[in-house]
């Protein structure tokens, strides 16, 4: 899926979803998840700055700390600290909570945020909530 594809957002999508589905794959490498959390920038960018500006960004610790977390068990408050955006960004979680309120698919909920003017375009480049940036 590419950024422009992610631009589509279609009434039963669950981008949520899509996106912790496919960091499993993106964590082959550095290089790759770089370029995936880059593809999701205009939903997920605070996990892209949170990966670009860790200098020491240690693929097998964070790899590590996924598996536990997908277990089911805390992989620590350091590790959640380095690497939390990254597995669940803000702005993907908070549609998800608003669409789980009101019993629909993440899709519907931000469609009809972006019709309320609730999430607005940023800089031309990611979605946000407009109480962040105001």
């Amino acid at each position: 899926m590419t950024t422009d594809d992610l631009m589509d957002v279609r009434y039963n999508d669950d981008y949520a979803e899509s996106y912790t589905n496919g960091l499993e794959y993106a964590t082959i490498e550095v290089k790759a998840l770089r370029k995936y959390l880059h593809r999701w920038f205009p939903f997920a960018q605070d996990a892209f700055v949170q990966f670009d500006s860790n200098a020491d960004f240690d693929l097998f610790e964070f790899k590590s700390g996924l598996a536990r977390e997908r277990s089911g068990k805390f992989a620590g408050e350091e590790w959640a600290e380095k690497y939390g955006a990254i597995i669940m960004p803000e702005f993907l979680a908070d549609v998800s909570l608003m669409a789980s309120k009101f019993h629909v698919p993440w899709g519907v909920m931000f469609l009809r945020l972006r019709e309320a003017h609730v999430v607005v375009i940023v800089d031309d480049s990611y979605f946000a909530m407009k109480k962040e940036i105001e």
